[in-house]
């Protein structure tokens, strides 16, 4: 298990599926995603069943800094209004069922500021004027040379927590992993498990071809340090640049992240957090490090729906895993009962990309397939790199991880090399 600030929270342990079962609705993929799709369900009374091929929450979840906010990676002003709209107020929809569930829950859920700086004076103006449009006002001023944005009423909370209150009502099968399936089964190394829907939120799928995911979807990865901080303000912050540090607050700790580096590729890991707490931060002592990873989609928002007539599917979350999680978990319940949502063809997985990307990303993939490496994935072959910093071998293509004892440490695969 990773070793993050969420890792003192223990989560019941669940057996392996040992027997043939039927279900309305099967959940692959025990994170924040697949149990929050799955209370949502149950709560309506549907019958459901959830899968996970490790342990629960231990893949992604564990890794997030769990920041739940309409204010991301992307710039609103990158998007056209139509969108821009929908993605903001889907955001902020999240944020209030978050509110909701607070009220039934205690998950350290808290209402704070998200921040958002800028070098840039006029991306800064061009993102307010973006906002204005839709017609959202945030604050707005100059800190420390700095140009921020500031949502207020965004949230944070401890995720593990969430996922230990929610899944006391939910059937779970842990270290039950799902080969593959057909129109209304679900296959294990040893039983069937029929459905009415199958919902797959792996965070990376684990179908190799259908829907095509391999083309739309890549993995990034990014570095976190938790240090003690006695501060008593609340908030998180992040900057407009790949390479600009990110921060969250929790408890008497300070978590700060660096880098969207894709997987693959050597970096500059821990270095950029560790020089600015030996800068600003030298008597503060490092509690926690830990490296995130996530799939991020072509055009910054994310994999949500229908992908054939009784399979849905949610990834493609570009490191928002609980704002989009919890969209993920709404629109899809909308979906199974058919029920009219604003957001459908915002979040289509089959909706039309840039084509320059998918070309791109399809160009990237049969570069290392035909590399002549040796070691290479278990997951659809791309040869691999090993990363110096980490000791661990990445596929450039998909994501997935490998230890020097070749065992797989992240998925796609679930296969050692």
């Amino acid at each position: 298990m990773a070793n993050t600030t969420w890792s003192n929270i223990e989560i019941k342990k669940y057996p392996k599926l040992n027997k043939n079962i039927k279900t309305n609705c099967l959940v692959v993929g025990g994170g924040i995603c697949g149990v929050l799709c799955a209370y949502r369900l149950k709560e309506l009374g549907i019958d459901v069943l959830l899968v996970e091929r490790g342990k629960i929450a231990n893949e992604r979840t564990i890794r997030t800094t769990a920041t739940i906010t309409a204010l991301q990676d992307f710039l609103y002003q990158d998007l056209d209004i139509y969108k821009r709209k929908l993605y903001f107020e889907a955001s902020i929809e999240a944020i209030n069922e978050y509110k909701k569930l607070n009220k039934k829950h205690n998950f350290l859920f808290e209402e704070v500021s998200s921040y958002k700086y800028f070098n840039s004076h006029n991306l800064f103006v061009n993102e307010i004027k973006a906002l204005n449009e839709i017609g959202y006002y945030p604050n707005s001023f100059i800190y420390n040379g700095k140009y921020i944005i500031e949502f207020m009423n965004q949230a944070q909370m401890n995720p593990m927590l969430l996922i230990k209150e929610l899944i006391n009502n939910i059937e779970i099968y842990e270290d039950t992993e799902i080969t593959y399936y057909d129109s209304n089964k679900a296959y294990t190394n040893n039983n069937i498990i029929e459905f009415s829907n199958i919902i797959v939120t792996t965070g990376y799928p684990f179908m190799k071809i259908k829907g095509l995911f391999s083309f739309k979807l890549y993995q990034n990865k990014s570095y976190v340090i938790e240090i003690e901080n006695k501060n008593n303000t609340k908030y998180h912050a992040i900057g407009s640049n790949n390479n600009d540090l990110y921060y969250r607050t929790y408890n008497n700790s300070l978590l700060i992240g660096y880098g969207n580096y894709k997987t693959g590729k050597n970096n500059l890991g821990f270095k950029p957090i560790i020089n600015i707490i030996n800068d600003r931060y030298k008597n503060h002592k490092i509690i926690h490090k830990w490296i995130n990873q996530d799939t991020m989609s072509l055009d910054n928002i994310p994999y949500i729906g229908k992908i054939n007539d009784n399979v849905y599917i949610a990834c493609g979350f570009n490191m928002y895993g609980m704002t989009n999680s919890m969209i993920s978990s709404i629109l899809i319940k909308d979906l199974i009962l058919n029920k009219d949502n604003k957001n459908i063809n915002l979040f289509n997985p089959k909706r039309k990309l840039p084509i320059n990307k998918i070309i791109k990303q399809i160009s990237f993939s049969i570069l290392y397939l035909l590399n002549p490496k040796i070691k290479r994935c278990k997951h659809l072959g791309c040869s691999l790199n090993f990363i110096k910093s980490e000791k661990t071998y990445e596929c450039p293509c998909h994501g997935s991880k490998y230890d020097l004892d070749e065992k797989v440490i992240f998925g796609p695969t679930s296969h050692n090399m």
